[in-house]
C-alpha cells in the first residue's frame, strides 16, 4: 500500500514539510524509507537495522551515520516522531493517518488480532511534538508572550519554543 502512495501519488512531493527538509539530499530518502514501517506506520528506530534493511543491499553509498542523520532530519522536520517503549526506540511517520496511507480498518483489525502491529505512539507525546514550535497568535510579540507563558507553566522546553513565524 505504501508504494502506491509514494510512487503514484504526487502529494508526497508537494509536501511543505518535505520541501523544508534539510539537508536537501535527504528528501528522496523519505520515499525510500517510508515502506519500512508496518501497517500502523510504526517501526523500530534502530539506525543499524534500518541501514541493513534499506541500504546495505542496494545503496552502499549510505552509511549507518548517514541513516542517523536522515532520521534526525526527519524528526526536526516533524515527518517522524520517535519515543522509547519496552527498552526499544520506536518511530512513527506523522501524517500517515490520512486516508489512503494505511490499510483499511478491516485489515488493520486483522493485523492487530494476529499481533502484527508495533506499538502505537503515545497520543499525548505525539500531540505535543506536532504542536511544538507553532504559534497561532497574530503577531510576533504575541507569540513571544505565548512562549513566555508556556515557560512559566514549566511545560515548555527550549526546543518547544522555536516559533514558526508563518502565523495564522
Amino acid at each position: 500500500m505504501a508504494g502506491r502512495v509514494l510512487i503514484g501519488d504526487n502529494g508526497i512531493w508537494t509536501s511543505r514539510k518535505l520541501a523544508n527538509l534539510q539537508p536537501e539530499w535527504a528528501r528522496p530518502e523519505y520515499a525510500w524509507l517510508y515502506p519500512i514501517a508496518g501497517p500502523n506506520s510504526v517501526f523500530e528506530c534502530d539506525p543499524r537495522a534500518i541501514w541493513a534493511r534499506a541500504y546495505a543491499f542496494a545503496r552502499p553509498d549510505k552509511s549507518i551515520e548517514d541513516v542517523e542523520g536522515i532520521l534526525a532530519a526527519f524528526v526536526e522536520a516533524k515527518l517522524l516522531f520517535t519515543w522509547e517503549q519496552d527498552g526499544k526506540k520506536w518511530a512513527y511517520w506523522t501524517g500517515s493517518e490520512k486516508p489512503g496511507r494505511r490499510p483499511r480498518a478491516s485489515w488493520m483489525k486483522r493485523y492487530a488480532e494476529r499481533g502484527l502491529l508495533d506499538p502505537d505512539p503515545p497520543a499525548e507525546e505525539l500531540k505535543r511534538f506536532l504542536a511544538r514550535g507553532e504559534c497561532a497568535q497574530s503577531t510576533p510579540e504575541a507569540c513571544h508572550q505565548h512562549a513566555a507563558d508556556v515557560i512559566g507553566t514549566g511545560i515548555g522546553s527550549r526546543l518547544e519554543l522555536e516559533v514558526d513565524w508563518n502565523w495564522k
